[in-house]
Parts: C-alpha cells; sequence; structure tokens
C-alpha cells in the first residue's frame, strides 16, 4: 500500500519522510528474486524500497550488453551495498562481479547478501580506489549515509587503505563492464586503473559533474576511448568503451 501511494504526488515527499523518522533498519525486500536486507534509514535504500526504480535504465543497459557483447566481468568501483552488483550476478550467472567500496559496512551487507541468495559470482573489497597507495580518511554529514566521501570533512569520519585498482587486478584482453560511482574522486580513479584500461576490451560508465568533465574527456581520449550517448541516460553520466562505437549503443536507445 505505501509503495502504491508514493505514486501520486501529495504522498511522494510524506511517505520517505515518515518511513525515515520511524528508523526501520531491517527490513527484507524481494526484487528480480532477489532477497534484499535494507536499512530504511538511507536514502537509497528507501527510493530503492518505495519505487523499485534505482538506476534500472542504466542497469537494463549493462545487462543488455553483457549479453549481446558476452562480457566477462563486471567491476562495481563504488557499489554502496551492491544494487548493481546482485542484480547483474543474478541475472548474469556466468559473469565475475568485483564490487569495491570504502564503507565496511556496505561491504558487509553485500557479502550477506550474496550468501542468501547464493551469488557465488560476487567477490567484495572494502578499500579506496585511487592513484596511489596510501591511508585515507573519508567521511559523510549524516549518520545514516552510506556514501562516504573524501572531500567532504565530514562529521562521520573513517580511515581507510587506498590502493590503484591496477594493483588489485590483472586481466588482459578480457571484456570488462565497469561502473565508477566514487563521489568526486573518478579522476583518481582513472589514474590508478590505466593498465586494465588498456589491455583490456572495456565499456565505462561514470559519474560525469560538471567540474570534472574536461578532465575526464581528455583521459579516455589520451587512451583512444569513444565518447557514447544513452539516451536514457542524465546529465551527470557518461559512457566510453574501447571496443564499443555508438552505433553499438544506437542498438538499445
Amino acid at each position: 500500500m505505501i509503495r502504491f501511494l508514493v505514486n501520486f504526488q501529495l504522498f511522494k515527499r510524506i511517505i520517505p519522510s515518515f518511513i525515515k523518522r520511524l528508523g526501520i533498519s531491517k527490513i527484507n525486500f524481494t526484487y528480480e528474486n532477489i532477497i534484499f536486507k535494507l536499512d530504511l534509514r538511507y536514502l537509497i535504500d528507501r527510493r530503492f524500497y518505495l519505487t523499485k526504480n534505482y538506476d534500472n535504465y542504466k542497469i537494463e543497459l549493462f545487462n543488455n550488453l553483457i549479453n549481446k557483447f558476452k562480457v566477462s566481468n563486471f567491476l562495481d568501483i563504488g557499489s554502496c551495498w551492491g544494487i548493481y552488483s546482485l542484480r547483474i550476478a543474478k541475472k548474469n550467472p556466468e559473469i565475475k562481479v568485483i564490487a569495491f567500496d570504502v564503507y565496511e559496512k556496505n561491504c558487509l551487507r553485500l557479502k550477506e547478501m550474496k550468501e542468501i541468495n547464493k551469488l557465488n559470482n560476487i567477490r567484495v573489497f572494502s578499500t579506496a580506489l585511487g592513484s596511489s597507495k596510501k591511508n585515507v580518511q573519508f567521511s559523510v554529514n549524516e549518520a545514516y549515509s552510506p556514501n562516504y566521501a573524501k572531500d567532504l570533512n565530514g562529521k562521520f569520519k573513517i580511515n581507510i587503505s587506498q590502493d590503484k585498482l591496477d594493483n588489485f587486478l590483472s586481466m588482459k584482453n578480457e571484456k570488462i563492464a565497469i561502473k565508477i560511482d566514487v563521489e568526486r574522486t573518478e579522476i583518481e580513479v582513472l589514474n590508478g586503473s590505466k593498465n586494465i584500461l588498456q589491455k583490456n576490451h572495456c565499456f565505462v560508465q561514470i559519474e560525469y559533474l560538471e567540474n570534472f568533465r574536461e578532465k575526464i574527456d581528455k583521459f579516455f581520449q589520451e587512451l583512444n576511448y569513444n565518447k557514447i550517448v544513452y539516451g536514457k541516460s542524465d546529465a551527470n553520466e557518461a559512457y566510453f568503451s574501447n571496443f564499443l562505437t555508438q552505433n553499438d549503443i544506437n542498438f538499445f536507445n
């Protein structure tokens, strides 16, 4: 009933606010034959629970590309608690899913859901990815936010080790789909991923905030990647590939 009412304009703000005040930290929610362990204190969880429409078009694009072009690996960089990883792993049982997130509680929840749903094709790493190996600090401003960022200087802080993706993975001539959502550290992550991006056939979806677009475009141009327009996407994301063209993506637009 609650998920039905939220479709009406009158209830769109009232219901999420009411659910947040209830402080529901544990609830099971089944979608696409996956059992999700949600914490409705989190904004992302509430959106997913109420609408079932959290980044659906992006996940659909990945699933289509994985199927059509026989992609063998999916890297979920900035996985949060795994809404991409779980759905893509379930839909594509042959693919290898590797998830990275800085917040240990996100990773523990993803591991729990992986076990409950018997998704043995997911590996999870609680670590920060960047351009060098060092210790770093991330923070958030709200107690129940899972979206820790390096540049916030927020009230709630965590210290974590950082390393380059190139030090974690050694792949060559693989087809890899990559999602990068790392709260304004995209360039750092890319600079630590050059070997993976150069030695494999990759398709990358990346958060594309205005202040960083020029640097992101230049990075991919130097690696001879195509910039691709996906008709359903919004302004704050971009797509790049070194083996797909615009015509390949037009098939899904």
